[in-house]
């Protein structure tokens, strides 16, 4: 695995790329511009494992995961190489304390998405 930190010049396409999550999605593009430093890039080799069923939820691979402080319900191994956003959940959390409106929109789209799987 490869790790790439985004620069500042970076930032419009990592936002325009967050605003295709739909955990993301109804963010301001000004809101998305916020979030962008906190993600960095990760490159996965075929049959590397990106994360570990039972795992803590401490990235953006699985926003329930994130978000709820629950173990990951399923291993992810990549079938090809593949490049990823990755958003740790310390940096979220910082980010969530620091643009509260951000927090309560994306805890709201996450728990109607929780709700939607039970």
């Amino acid at each position: 695995m490869r790790i790439e930190e985004f620069t500042a010049k970076d930032g419009g396409r990592v936002a325009w790329m967050l605003g295709r999550f739909e955990l993301f999605g109804s963010l301001t593009p000004e809101q998305l511009l916020k979030l962008a430093p906190f993600v960095s890039f990760r490159t996965y080799e075929a049959g590397e494992v990106v994360i570990e069923k039972d795992d803590a939820g401490d990235a953006f691979f699985g926003e329930l995961a994130l978000l709820l402080s629950q173990p990951r319900s399923a291993s992810v191994v990549c079938r090809e190489a593949s490049e990823l956003f990755v958003l740790m959940s310390g940096d979220f959390a910082r980010l969530l304390e620091g643009e509260p409106e951000v927090g309560a929109l994306v805890k709201q789209i996450a728990k109607a998405r929780f709700e939607d799987r039970a």
